[in-house]
């Protein structure tokens, strides 16, 4: 049977990651790769009429295409044919945009530039919260010997949250998902049905705890309906004492402030709250694990650099944001102890606890992206970071977000308007950054036990955990060949493309950055 990943789909809404892999093997039996759904992504306009726009609306993409010629990182791209006289303003938007904004390949094609009509941050709130049975999963597609499509799916979890239904259910990351119970049969999961394991009254499913088992041995774990949650993006903290160091480890998702990003900081004082307790317990290492974080909120991200860089660097700049225009914006690491409510009101003087760590070590991946790449990037400077996974998506560029003095639009505009780079403004990293070769490993290509996360057997985290002991852990090796009837082929390629676009766009700064062009 072969493995091979296509592209990986998150569905972070209601907590899916989907990657695409073929498996194949010597039997017609099914073999494994994935569905190539339609892109759950926001539209900005539900109008489709291309001629005769209301004034208002042509006032509108008038104003749009002001703001673009101003700010826009790459506004010499904007093309001179561009008609604000459309009533698909999303359209208009994307009409604008280069192709250096975001990616375009043959396998990967999105911006990173958006707009958003709520002008209340709902998309930044809906990202770790919905109706979800609480799975993070990979997704598989099945074939054939001969590799030929045999339309049927499997998944892989990645993990699960607590207090889901899939955790009451007893389902653990590693698990694979291969068939759903239909009229107390099992039946294929398809492009058709796959869906259903996101959400609803509740599903049986046929789980294996081995991909080689045989189907009969799979064991139907029955769901509860799902339920409305709000996931914490500080989702696993642990301590672990290996070859005579304390090592404390951090599985972190998303960088965001509270339930309601820039308003609210309940996950801030969480995060705060985990690295107090590292400097309680004196860790002497630091692993990062940043393997699902797509980016969010560049405070948020300069108060976790803060809390880990060597003491002598806080006042140090961090971060360089040059702008379209060759202006300069430099931040201290010292800039982000004061909280900004809404990006404008300073709410108090945060008292940050500080690491004062001479290493790093960050897990990551090819979903790891924007403000995680940023915090590792910047930190380099300063400090011995050690990258230890996939090569990580490459936004090296962020947004303000734009919208008219007096609010007569009901879009708020999320251009690229700036390029980030660490002090050394002459590194970019658009193509993503990249582990040693002997770092570089992938935990969806793994053929053995999949631990839970923040055990040190677990593939990334027991590679940091070989680095700063100096001794070999027993742990999950990554393997190129398990079977003589199992391949598992490293990913064709990284594809944020089907994320939703405040996944994918999401290095912002605070509203006080913003300036509406004259």
């Amino acid at each position: 049977m072969i493995l091979k990943k296509r592209f990986l789909l998150p569905y972070l809404c209601v907590l899916f990651f989907v990657a695409c892999l073929s498996i194949s093997c010597g039997s017609d039996n099914d073999s494994v790769v994935n569905p190539d759904p339609t892109p759950v992504t926001p539209t900005g306009d539900d109008d489709n009429s291309d001629t005769n726009a209301s004034a208002e609306t042509v006032a509108m993409h008038n104003w749009m295409l002001q703001q673009m010629k101003a700010r826009y990182l790459w506004k010499e791209d904007i093309p001179s044919s561009v008609t604000t006289d459309t009533e698909d303003t999303q359209a208009f938007f994307e009409s604008m945009l280069s192709q250096n904004d975001g990616k375009h390949t043959s396998t990967s094609d999105y911006f990173y530039s958006n707009i958003e009509k709520d002008p209340k941050y709902t998309s930044t709130r809906a990202l770790q919260s919905g109706d979800t049975y609480g799975m993070w999963l990979v997704w598989y597609r099945v074939v054939n010997t001969d590799e030929s499509d045999t339309g049927h799916l499997a998944a892989r979890i990645l993990y699960v949250c607590d207090d889901s239904s899939a955790a009451q259910a007893g389902l653990e990351r590693g698990d694979w998902i291969r068939a759903i119970s239909e009229s107390e049969t099992q039946k294929d999961i398809t492009s058709d049905n796959w869906m259903t394991l996101s959400s609803g009254s509740g599903i049986g499913l046929y789980v294996a705890k081995n991909w080689k088992a045989a189907r009969e041995e799979d064991k139907l774990v029955t769901l509860s309906a799902s339920r409305e949650m709000t996931i914490s993006p500080v989702f696993r903290s642990a301590v672990v004492e290996q070859g005579g160091k304390k090592i404390g480890y951090l599985c972190y998702n998303a960088f965001l402030s509270g339930v309601t990003s820039f308003e609210t900081f309940e996950y801030d004082d969480a995060l705060i709250e985990v690295f107090n307790s590292f400097k309680t317990q004196q860790i002497d290492e630091l692993v990062l694990d940043l393997r699902y974080n797509g980016g969010g909120s560049l405070q948020t991200a300069g108060m976790l650099a803060y809390m880990i860089a060597p003491s002598s660097s806080l006042n140090d700049p961090i971060w360089i944001l040059t702008e379209q225009d060759g202006n300069e914006r430099s931040y201290k690491m010292s800039t982000f102890i004061k909280r900004y409510k809404d990006g404008t009101e300073v709410v108090k003087d945060l008292d940050l606890p500080n690491l004062n760590l001479s290493n790093l070590y960050c897990l990551v991946s090819s979903n790891t992206a924007s403000a995680s790449e940023a915090v590792a990037n910047g930190l380099k400077p300063y400090m011995n970071v050690t990258l230890i996974g996939k090569t990580t998506e490459g936004k090296d560029v962020g947004m303000d977000p734009i919208r008219d003095s007096e609010n007569k639009y009901p879009y708020y505009m999320w251009p690229i308007t700036f390029r980030i780079t660490s002090t050394d403004t002459s590194f970019h990293y658009s193509d993503g950054l990249v582990p040693d070769a002997t770092n570089d490993l992938d935990e969806t290509s793994n053929d053995s036990i999949m631990y839970p996360l923040g055990d040190p057997q677990e593939i990334l985290f027991a590679r940091a955990v070989e680095l700063i002991t100096g001794t070999t852990t027993t742990r999950a090796v990554k393997e190129t060949s398990t079977h003589p009837s199992v391949r598992v082929e490293v990913p064709a390629y990284s594809s944020l493309r089907n994320r939703p676009w405040y996944e994918r766009n999401a290095l912002m700064i605070p509203i006080e950055e913003t300036k509406e062009a004259n």
